[in-house]
């Protein structure tokens, strides 16, 4: 089996925040977050934080009103620096508020310890819940001193997806952060598409008048580094008999957009496979400039290479499926 090294292009992984009632339960006794306790409790008018979510998602969160148990809160979306005008959200009581991290799985075994972290200039007590789901490490850091809830930030082996950008209250309206991003100088994770092992895309590839087909399947799925086989196919995704596979590593150091700017966001496609929205980046070699789009799962669902201006080859997305 050949093998080989990948750089492709990379469109960020959005882990869009929700904070909605949760499931009916009652009060915590407890006032650890262990416990299912948050700062929520403690909620002052005023009070806010906001977090950002990759690199062009920010969301406020204000507290409206309290009245006893009762909380209502703002939010506020601000996306690629196009902010909304914050929604009030329906009064709940605070332990039905569902933390912005969503809730931490107690069947994957969690374990809790404490550490200090310094973000910006402030050190931050925080109280650390870890868990692995398969071969996907998992971090939530909560700290007593954050309002709204008491989110730090969200780790996904190693990657901050999201992160405290600033707090404050009603008194101190500029915050207590700068919004420094904690993922500085590290390469963005893999995206979905490689994290599972067992998902497949068949793409066909047009030369002139010759029309080919292959197979792309996540053999070991991961964050930083996800192993494919790359095999010969017809237009449903069977190989012949006498196939023969080669193996791709994809490093989430060495994946394109780690390096590059795309040229367009969010540009939709219409390929056989369906409708993607899709990150737009240009590969150059030589006198060969290929056009990629790339949809959120991580996957090019098309590209055209032109050589000296010419159109040479080109592929699109015929069949996707995800675990």
């Amino acid at each position: 089996m050949a093998r080989r090294i990948l750089s492709g292009s990379l469109v960020l992984l959005v882990l869009l925040l929700a904070v909605n009632k949760a499931d009916a339960q009652s009060k915590p006794t407890g006032k650890e977050f262990k416990d299912g306790w948050s700062t929520w409790a403690n909620a002052k008018v005023g009070d806010w934080a906001e977090y950002q979510v990759g690199k062009e998602i920010k969301r406020r969160y204000e507290v409206v009103k309290v009245s006893g148990d009762v909380i209502t809160w703002s939010e506020a979306l601000t996306m690629n620096g196009k902010a909304e005008d914050p929604k009030e959200k329906k009064p709940a009581e605070w332990w039905k508020i569902k933390p912005l991290s969503g809730k931490v799985p107690p069947n994957l075994n969690p374990v809790w310890s404490v550490a200090e972290i310094k973000v910006d200039d402030l050190v931050l007590k925080c109280d650390v819940v870890s868990w692995m789901n398969g071969n996907l490490s998992n971090e939530v850091y909560f700290c007593k001193d954050v309002p709204c809830g008491g989110l730090v930030k969200f780790m996904m082996d190693g990657q901050a997806t999201i992160w405290l950008a600033n707090f404050g209250d009603k008194d101190s309206k500029a915050g207590k952060l700068k919004g420094s991003d904690p993922n500085a100088g590290r390469a963005a994770n893999l995206p979905a598409f490689y994290a599972t092992s067992g998902n497949v895309s068949v793409h066909k590839q047009t030369k002139g008048d010759t029309v080919s087909y292959y197979k792309r399947a996540v053999l070991e799925g991961g964050s930083r580094e996800a192993k494919l086989t790359q095999t010969p196919c017809d237009a449903e995704g069977k190989p012949p008999a006498d196939a023969k596979s080669e193996e791709i590593v994809i490093k989430a150091e060495e994946w394109l957009p780690a390096k590059s700017k795309p040229l367009a966001r969010g540009e939709k496609v219409k390929v056989t496979a369906g409708e993607y929205s899709c990150d737009v980046y240009e590969v150059v070699e030589g006198s060969a400039r290929t056009k990629v789009w790339l949809s959120a799962e991580g996957v090019v669902v098309k590209s055209e290479t032109f050589d000296n201006g010419k159109l040479s080859s080109s592929t699109e997305v015929v069949r996707m499926s995800q675990r």
